[in-house]
């Protein structure tokens, strides 16, 4: 009887829940666009110092922000299915 509770909570520590998961994956946009966001501003950053009139460090660096943010994304549900 003990050894069939003990075989049931190693079963339920290993489960996640579906809660856990839609929270976990629902923040994705937000994150993608926070650090689209940052690279875009810190581009125009870039530009006020330089003097340049054109928008190049602006457009370069939320380019490089679009790639992270979404290569973030993958490599963290590769990571979580790997798991799984």
């Amino acid at each position: 009887m003990d050894k069939d509770k003990k075989d049931n909570r190693i079963n339920n520590t290993n489960k996640v829940s579906p809660l856990k998961n839609y929270l976990k994956y629902s923040t994705i946009g937000i994150q993608i666009f926070v650090v689209i966001a940052a690279f875009y501003y810190l581009g125009g950053y870039f530009d006020e110092k330089s003097g340049r009139s054109e928008p190049y460090y602006q457009n370069v660096m939320a380019l490089l922000g679009v790639f992270l943010g979404v290569g973030s994304v993958v490599w963290q549900v590769i990571r979580d299915s790997k798991k799984q």
